[in-house]
């Protein structure tokens, strides 16, 4: 591929005996996993090699092995489009790992592709963080199982390319908690933005009082906010049966397009889980509209992939100088920013796991303020879906 960074991109090259692919590593991580890391002749995709992986014991959450390409220098605030193919007996998962000449900067997991007993290809984009010197992809698998991967490229995307028309946020709620009621709404109201609320449809009528109502879900469809899907109980769904996970998926649908008289297609994962056997597949067929993820990036005129929409988490860590950050990136690049928050409360505390994904009601103001005063237009994920396909 024209441009491509990743030194021997179809593992053909190799030294020693038995020979080892130059420009490519083992990773191994965890304790008790047992594995092979194999430099494999004949079957490759194009070409002689390929690289395989298997696992035949994981007994320890958070192992973890596969075959890396070697870093390679990128440019920090910029974007890259990834290509892999692959084969697999199990549910992957593809990681780019930043890093600077001190040491890692940070991860970004690109997606998790689905078992495929011949050659598949998979793609996604990903944003270069700030601090970021050097960059490295790999697909590994956690479980017991196999992956073989073969042709990896890494391109960087023109200047402007990527860019949209023009710059868009979007404001997402998860949960349909009562502070998004009491909080959000409100704000939003006074300064004339609108939102998208992924509502778990069971919280509507189990008359918690720190959830909304069914009544204040169709108030705010009433006032113009956009009403999306987040499952019946909020389950993982990695871990329902096939038949349990279409029946959150579908009568959470069905639920909510009975409330308010509209069609819903658009949903965001609990726990931004979707990596499972045929979790995406039902996602995708449930949900034609968007999937959106809490995996970190935007989306541009080459790189949204709506099965996989990317956002940003607001966090009881996050400041506001970090969201104007990141609003003067997605204004720099034409691109569409996703913006996810979950309960609004007082006293929170940010050096409290249990508070991690709550904010206070002054630091979502100033977030909204933010967002109000850098003059992108704010649309629900619906309408910029819209408006962003139409330049694919």
């Amino acid at each position: 591929m024209s441009g491509n960074v990743v030194q021997n991109p179809s593992l053909e090259t190799n030294i020693g005996n038995p020979p080892v692919p130059t420009n490519w590593f083992q990773v191994a991580f965890g304790t008790g996993l047992q594995y092979s890391n194999t430099y494999v002749s004949g079957g490759a995709h194009l070409g002689t090699w390929s690289g395989r992986t298997e696992i035949t014991a994981a007994p320890n959450a958070g192992s973890g092995a596969a075959w890396s390409m070697a870093q390679v220098p990128v440019s920090a605030g910029q974007t890259y489009t990834y290509s892999g193919w692959y084969k697999s007996s199990i549910t992957s998962e593809v990681l780019a790992v930043f890093s600077s000449s001190t040491g890692v900067v940070g991860f970004q997991v690109l997606g998790n592709p689905a078992p495929a007993a011949n050659w598949t290809q998979f793609t996604a984009s990903l944003d270069v963080p700030a601090g970021t010197t050097l960059l490295n992809v790999y697909q590994n698998i956690s479980t017991v199982g196999w992956v073989q991967v073969d042709d990896q490229a890494l391109v960087l995307l023109p200047a402007g390319v990527d860019a949209l028309s023009r710059p868009l946020i979007s404001l997402t709620f998860d949960d349909g908690t009562i502070g998004h009621w009491n909080v959000a709404k409100p704000k939003l109201d006074a300064v004339g933005l609108k939102g998208t609320f992924y509502l778990i449809t069971s919280y509507l009528t189990d008359g918690d009082p720190n959830q909304m109502t069914a009544a204040q879900a169709q108030a705010l469809f009433a006032d113009g906010m956009q009403l999306a899907s987040h499952t019946v109980t909020h389950p993982h769904l990695n871990s329902l049966t096939a038949t349990q996970r279409r029946a959150e998926l579908q009568n959470s649908r069905t639920y909510l397009q009975n409330l308010i008289g509209q069609q819903v297609i658009d949903f965001a994962s609990p726990y931004g889980e979707y990596n499972g056997p045929g979790v995406l597949a039902d996602i995708v067929a449930t949900y034609p509209g968007s999937h959106r993820t809490v995996e970190s990036g935007t989306q541009g005129k080459q790189t949204t992939d709506f099965t996989r929409l990317k956002a940003r988490q607001v966090l009881a860590t996050t400041t506001v100088s970090q969201v104007n950050q990141w609003i003067a990136d997605a204004k720099s690049r034409g691109q569409w920013l996703i913006l996810v928050f979950h309960e609004l409360r007082s006293n929170v505390n940010p050096s409290n796991p249990d508070d991690l994904y709550d904010i206070t009601p002054t630091t979502f103001n100033a977030v909204v303020d933010a967002v109000k005063a850098s003059g992108v237009t704010v649309k629900t994920v619906a309408d910029a879906r819209v408006e962003v396909a139409a330049q694919r």
